[in-house]
């Protein structure tokens, strides 16, 4: 895990401001292949009024952050989105009183959460429960002890699942563990972390009755093949329609078509890639596409309209689709 600082390349240029819990896209052009990645923002808007973003991103992975840990450096100049996304506090439906759950390495949002709090730019009571397989690889938790003993409005609970670590708590973090600090009674619920944990705690949680409104769910990132249906893995033809050209590329049954316009250098539209942000919104002329019912955002409209979003749709077959011109969102 590394933590990037990003500047704007332009020296006394401000940054965008942004609500903690958003993201940064980062696009890149690795050996002709052209994709972007989000990562969500681990800095507060103060350390923005400062000058800077951080990202916590991961090096694993086979593309994109291999390449970043091998060639990006000090004084590097990366290409970036606005800060975008969804996951974050709105004051006119939100409650006053946060609590959030973390899996693993996706708390990094949590950090932005909690560094606001601490340093007052956000106006909460925020108590983050942050659950990791094995304790030893705990993200934050003496930056979160810190911001715990600064400021009486935030509180960190940190959970192993599969052995003993001083000062954290042992299982994985259910409605039980979380009601013995508080009580879900009127509060916003932010969720990070795999599908898996946000289908068990949508269950798990729901005695709170929380309302929609008040229920967030980050976006998950990139989208693979689920273990259903069992596809066999073999190539077909995406013939793209853009900008008065044609272009025919090869892609893969257990990839999606966002992948195959990516590693063709075609430039897609894409900040979220998995379906919620809308900026790859195509047309399906002809052909099958399979997408996740899970990850399905689009209205009955845009079904019936035949639009999907090349990010979470993987094709069946050989297709035709109309993609969207770079600025039409």
């Amino acid at each position: 895990m590394r933590c990037y600082r990003l500047e704007a390349a332009a020296p006394g240029e401000p940054l965008a401001p942004f609500r903690p819990g958003q993201y940064l896209n980062l696009f890149y052009e690795i050996d002709g292949a052209t994709t972007s990645r989000p990562y969500s923002i681990a800095s507060s808007p103060g350390d923005r009024e400062k000058g800077y973003y951080e990202l916590m991103i991961h090096g694993g992975g086979s593309f994109t952050s291999p390449w970043l840990f091998q060639n990006v450096q000090v004084g590097s100049v990366l290409d970036s989105s606005y800060p975008e996304g969804g996951f974050c506090v709105d004051p006119l439906r939100d409650s006053h009183k946060l609590i959030a759950f973390s899996g693993g390495m996706s708390v990094t949002p949590l950090r932005s959460f909690a560094r606001a709090v601490a340093e007052g730019s956000l106006d909460a009571e925020l108590t983050v429960f942050c659950g990791w397989d094995d304790g030893k690889d705990a993200l934050f938790r003496e930056e979160f002890r810190q911001y715990e003993r600064e400021c009486s409005r935030f509180r960190a609970v940190f959970a192993s699942a599969k052995e003993d670590c001083p000062g954290m708590l042992r299982g994985y973090v259910d409605r039980g563990m979380a009601e013995r600090f508080v009580t879900g009674t009127d509060a916003s619920v932010f969720l990070c972390g795999p599908q898996e944990m946000y289908r068990f705690l949508e269950r798990e949680l729901s005695p709170w009755k929380i309302p929609p409104e008040r229920w967030h769910e980050e976006i998950p990132g990139e989208m693979h093949m689920p273990d259903g249906p069992q596809l066999e893995d073999r190539q077909v033809l995406c013939t793209v329609l853009r900008g008065g050209r044609r272009h025919t590329v090869p892609a893969r049954t257990r990839e999606t078509l966002l992948k195959a316009l990516e590693r063709a250098g075609l430039h897609p539209e894409s900040r979220c890639r998995c379906g919620v942000c809308g900026y790859c919104l195509s047309t399906l002329l002809e052909g099958e596409v399979y997408v996740p019912a899970a990850l399905d955002g689009r209205s009955g409209r845009e079904r019936e309209k035949r639009k999907i979003h090349p990010c979470c749709s993987f094709p069946l077959c050989d297709v035709v689709i109309q993609c969207a011109e770079p600025g039409d969102v």
